[in-house]
């Protein structure tokens, strides 16, 4: 009570941030937990899957099916999303009274599959994780998300490798629009961590700022990676088995430890009644290199 009484836009108030919440799931035998602040009552965006044990490999429980339409195949034929794990959004408060929102962290947890990965590979091959990273921002940041450069985003910036503590590797990086004209501050981060040959769980973390301040963002920050540190994965024995046959198959492999923004190719044309029509092809996925 006494923090937000005191909180100030010099010492911002987050409601939670001291004793977070566990959110645990079971991804058939493989075990995901992560503990999050509390979150602000007034977004209703803020939900978790409200079953522990969780057959991510049974696509149809989940409402996913097979997309008809070829602009949205094309769209989504890089990584097609399986499940939403939890969404939530945390404010961060300050003068008078902790009553004024100075901006949020919104988090939300994925389950990925990617479909087009070549059938010999495994996402526990660090050479194969990078591919999927790059394959994922395509679609996500870059061209099969947006339709030109202007609207797309900036990434990755400040990709980093982390090693969890069974072994499991963790890409991050973050993205930037620059039409947002925040580029060194606004962010938006995502991480990747495979849990099966094929399949990848994924944490996006974005910002808002309401009004000018200049410690919310680096608190939005901090806020980010000490979620992050409670991270924890138990594999099943099934993706423990695969694990160790991408270790022996691959003993070699590595991941790049630095990456500069990608730079995309996006498609020409123009917009007519709101349609996007594509006068040349130049905007192309990238391809899954053995």
């Amino acid at each position: 009570m006494l923090d937000l009484l005191l909180a100030s836009d010099k010492r911002p108030y987050v409601p939670g941030g001291k004793s977070k919440k566990l959110f645990s799931f079971n991804f058939n035998g493989t075990r995901f937990s992560i503990e999050l602040p509390a979150h602000y009552p007034a977004d209703a965006r803020n939900r978790a899957n409200t079953k522990g044990n969780i057959n991510y490999l049974n696509k149809a429980e989940y409402g996913v099916k097979n997309i008809t339409d070829p602009q949205r195949r094309e769209q989504r034929a890089g990584s097609s999303e399986v499940i939403s794990i939890f969404t939530r959004s945390f404010g961060v408060f300050g003068f008078p009274f902790g009553i004024k929102c100075l901006g949020s962290l919104s988090a939300s947890g994925t389950l990925l599959y990617f479909p087009t990965i070549l059938k010999e590979f495994s996402l526990f091959n660090p050479a194969h994780l990078e591919q999927a990273a790059v394959n994922l921002i395509y679609y996500t940041k870059g061209p099969g998300a947006y339709k030109s450069r202007n609207e797309g985003e900036i990434s990755p910036i400040n990709w980093r490798i982390t090693t969890l503590d069974n072994g499991l590797l963790m890409v991050r990086y973050d993205a930037y629009k620059e039409a947002a004209g925040m580029l060194s501050e606004q962010f938006r981060s995502s991480c990747i961590i495979p849990i099966d040959r094929y399949h990848a769980l994924t944490l996006h973390f974005s910002t808002f700022q309401s009004v000018e301040t200049e410690r919310c963002y680096p608190l939005l920050r901090d806020l980010r990676d000490e979620i992050l540190e409670t991270v924890k994965i138990e594999l099943s024995d099934h993706a423990k088995k695969e694990l160790e046959y991408a270790q022996k198959t691959w003993p070699d492999a590595t991941i790049s430890q630095d990456m500069k923004p990608i730079e995309w190719e996006y498609d020409e044309g123009h917009y007519e009644g709101g349609e996007f029509v594509v006068t040349e092809k130049k905007a192309f996925p990238p391809e899954w290199k053995a």
